[in-house]
This record gives structure tokens, C-alpha cells and sequence, in this order.
């Protein structure tokens, strides 16, 4: 978690190419050195016990793990940390989220209340804090792709449309996902449901 933080921090936006850059460095740097670690592990212990017929074996490279990467979605557990979620953009730079038991807190974005009194607050708030429904589809899929390119499991990643999306626009995001070979994609239209997890309003809109 906290990828859109750390663009913000270097001054790139979610939907720029140099995002994608950043996160194949990040990615491929942390996929590499997991498969090290999994390797000494198994030099000490032994490989996984389905190792035998596996794609590690047939590779004839010997892991203690299975797999080793995962991008989880860390929405509650990024509140927690005080930055953003997963590899997503941030939601907003304020907004609401309903937590497990329905508790309802606020969510104001920590960069932004860092940002928001300088003299150039409006030029990055334009520029930087790109929120999650100001992200074209296929800016998010793009970053997608850059992650699952080095990821084993799943990765996690929503791609927010407006209440104006047509199927045939979510038909069209599933297509592209499927010719970039990314395993799964997440679409939420707004509104499409009474009550949502994340909302600008009280439990609404954005």
C-alpha cells in the first residue's frame, strides 16, 4: 500500500507513464528479492510440499514458497497507516468510508492537509491528487498490468466509473483487461448500489 502516496511524493501523476515506471522498479525489485529470500529458505527447510511437478520445479528453481507476491486491497489497514490504499489512486482527498459494524468514519487524505495551505495547493490538487474517478479505465488497467507483471497471485484493483457508464463502456474495460492478460478487474459504478463502502456524501456520490 501507499503507491499513490509515493507518486504524489515524487511529483508524478497516477496516469502518467512514469507512474508505470515507478511501479515496474517497485514491483520487480520486490518480486526478485522475495524469490531470493523463498530460495535460502528452502536451502535450509526444503521447497513447499507440492514443489515436485510444480511451475518452480519444472523451472528448476527450488522455493520454500509457492508464491511470494500478492497486492491486497488494504483499504481499512491504509486508514490505519495513514496512506493510500493498495496500488489504487486516492479516493478523494476527503470522503467517507463505512468500516466493518457500520461505523462510518472520515477519511481527509494526510498529503492533502500537508498540501492545502502552500501558495501552489490548487496546481497540485489539478495535477497530483488525481482521485480514483478522475482516473481514465485504462490508466488504471496500465497500472494494473505493470504490478501483475511481476506479481504471482492476485492483484487488487478497482476501476471507479460514473453513474453515466453504459455497459457497453464496462464490456469494453473487461475486453481490454483480457487483451493485456491481467487475471481479474474490479468495476464499481457509482451509485449503482443504495449503499457504498466509499462515498464523497453520506453514503453517496461522487
Amino acid at each position: 500500500m501507499g503507491f499513490a502516496h509515493l507518486l504524489i511524493r515524487l511529483g508524478v501523476p497516477y496516469d502518467d507513464a512514469r507512474a508505470e515506471s515507478a511501479g515496474e522498479e517497485i514491483i520487480s525489485f520486490i518480486q526478485k528479492e522475495s524469490k531470493i529470500a523463498s530460495k535460502r529458505l528452502a536451502d535450509e527447510r526444503g521447497p513447499f510440499p507440492n514443489f515436485k511437478g510444480s511451475l518452480w520445479d519444472k523451472r528448476n528453481l527450488v522455493h520454500r514458497n509457492a508464491t511470494t507476491t500478492t497486492i491486497a486491497p488494504t483499504g481499512t489497514l491504509s486508514i490505519i497507516a495513514g496512506t493510500s490504499s493498495g496500488i489504487e489512486p486516492i479516493f478523494d482527498i476527503s470522503y467517507k468510508r463505512l468500516l466493518l459494524g457500520g461505523i462510518e468514519v472520515q477519511v481527509d487524505d494526510p498529503l492533502w492537509q500537508e498540501a492545502k495551505d502552500q501558495p501552489d495547493a490548487i496546481e497540485k490538487l489539478e495535477k497530483l491528487f488525481r482521485r480514483a474517478y478522475q482516473i481514465a479505465p485504462l490508466a488504471h488497467l496500465r497500472i494494473q498490468r505493470t504490478f501483475q507483471n511481476h506479481v504471482d497471485n492476485a492483484v487488487s484493483k478497482t476501476i471507479n466509473l460514473p453513474e453515466t457508464a453504459t455497459p457497453e463502456d464496462i464490456l469494453t474495460i473487461y475486453l481490454e483487461a483480457h487483451g493485456m492478460g491481467i487475471k481479474g478487474t474490479t468495476i464499481f459504478r457509482n451509485k449503482s448500489r443504495d449503499y457504498q463502502i466509499l462515498s464523497c456524501g453520506t453514503h453517496q456520490i461522487c
